[in-house]
């Protein structure tokens, strides 16, 4: 009995000793399209964005700000929330929870206008970064057109500042949704992360409009 635990132990250290996790800090830089009137055209407004996340194996929650203060000060304070695809993936979406608290300049429904957040988990110069775009309500349906704007995150931190579970009353329901009725022996690393040869064209447009980065 004893050495079958030894062996129990040390396939659950081989399966889950390199395992992904974006779990702590993220920073970067968030854009907001905007389009004038009915002429089509229109111009994009760059945002700093702060996103603090925490991963329990399919479940991911957290908290975001964006804010167009170099001093991080409060714009959108928001939570989101997610469940991480069946099948072993780099790609993932997070959903606006509800607004935490916002600067009284900003309306509540600007800060709402956020609906949905798709992620792209990757390793650039030995560095994490999600890279993605948001939607709005109205788009949130939309896979591959019709992005509201672009995002950049560097993973700073595996910690948090803000202690995000506060905000999630009904947490135990999230994780349970994570979990896997699977046996040990059978479960998977649920994220994983992509190399930087991994990124699409527009992906790297990305990084190029918002870092000034040359990726080839």
């Amino acid at each position: 009995m004893k050495r079958l635990s030894i062996l129990f132990l040390f396939i659950f250290s081989n399966i889950y000793g390199d395992a992904q996790n974006v779990t702590g800090t993220w920073q970067g830089y968030f854009t907001s399209n905007h389009v004038v009137g009915r002429t089509g055209l229109g111009f994009t407004t760059k945002y700093y964005f702060t996103l603090e996340l925490k991963q329990s194996y399919k479940a991911v929650w957290g908290a975001y700000n964006t804010t167009d203060s170099s001093n991080l000060s409060v714009g959108c304070f928001c939570k989101v929330s997610g469940i991480l695809p069946k099948k072993q993936t780099s790609i993932f979406e997070l959903y606006n929870e509800g607004v935490i608290s916002h600067d009284p300049k900003i309306s509540v429904g600007v800060c709402e206008a956020l609906n949905r957040l798709f992620f792209h988990y990757v390793a650039i110069d030995n560095n994490e970064y999600l890279i993605g775009k948001w939607y709005t309500g109205e788009n949130a349906a939309v896979l591959n057109n019709g992005a509201s704007g672009t995002f950049i995150l560097q993973h700073v931190s595996v910690t948090n500042k803000n202690n995000v579970d506060q905000y999630f009353p009904k947490l135990d329901k999230l994780l349970n949704k994570g979990t896997t009725t699977d046996t040990l022996a059978l479960k998977t690393v649920p994220l994983i992360i992509d190399p930087a040869s991994s990124l699409n064209i527009e992906e790297k447009e990305i990084i190029n409009a918002i870092m000034g980065k040359k990726n080839n």
